[in-house]
């Protein structure tokens, strides 16, 4: 696996299809180029990832697929209640923070 080199499509903002390359590579690649941004993962579909990287290292991650968010993946393996999940939407929305 070859890492891919942004180098020579770096600008402002780098955009377009990455169909040709595999994530392993695309994401040592930022890692080892120490890129700061967010990468998009989209499919044909509604389904969208996203990841930020901040000097190379990953820093957030989210989806737009409520299945992947971090509050369902905890109750769907008993790490918290239903009550503690509304809890917790109850504080998010009062504080204007994200859970995760």
């Amino acid at each position: 696996m070859q890492p891919l080199n942004l180098e020579s499509i770096r600008s402002d903002r780098t955009d377009g299809p990455f169909h040709k390359y595999e994530l392993p590579g695309l994401l040592v690649g930022i890692a080892r180029q120490r890129l700061t941004g967010r990468l998009l993962l989209a499919t044909g579909g509604d389904a969208r990832r996203t990841i930020g990287f901040d000097d190379g290292q990953a820093t957030l991650a989210g989806s737009n697929v409520p299945a992947e968010r971090l509050g369902a993946r905890m109750l769907e393996r008993g790490v918290i209640t239903a009550a503690q999940g509304v809890d917790i939407d109850n504080v998010m929305a009062s504080e204007s923070v994200k859970f995760g």
